[in-house]
């Protein structure tokens, strides 16, 4: 139909191995200390499937992500410095710090286990770790 808007997904077969890769990255920030968490609200690494196809995006944005979830405290205090357009706040840069922080380590922990990762915008997670998959074995994590 003409103007009708579809969402395409990408196969079975490549969410399935997504879903592998999501347990894998999962089990390697899990060996490092770092905390993992599946909802927002909570605190630490959280690893998920964008299955989306998006042609608008070179590349395409589908893929795994890690993304850091600051504590909720933060980000409250970070909420209510944009309600009330208080963007002086000294809250906002130390928040800023700790995600790019927080991003650039994750990414250093993921190669270092033999992942390749990026923190490269694809318009889509700008604050998530893209991991593409294995660069190589991993010595001693398998």
């Amino acid at each position: 139909m003409r103007g009708e808007f579809v969402i395409e997904h990408v196969s079975q077969e490549t969410k399935l191995q997504y879903e592998r890769i999501v347990g894998e990255v999962r089990e390697t920030l899990r060996l490092a200390g770092i905390p993992l968490t599946d909802r927002k609200g909570n605190s630490g690494a959280h690893v998920y499937i964008d299955t989306f196809l998006n042609a608008g995006s070179e590349g395409g944005s589908e893929g795994v992500y890690v993304e850091w979830l600051s504590s909720a405290e933060l980000m409250a205090k970070v909420d209510d410095c944009a309600e009330r357009s208080d963007f002086e706040n000294p809250v906002l840069p130390f928040a800023d710090a700790v995600l790019d922080a927080v991003r650039t380590m994750l990414r250093d922990v993921l190669e270092g286990a033999g992942w390749r990762a990026s923190l490269d915008d694809v318009g889509v997670h700008e604050e998530g770790v893209r991991v593409f998959g294995r660069s190589g074995p991993a010595p001693g994590l398998d």
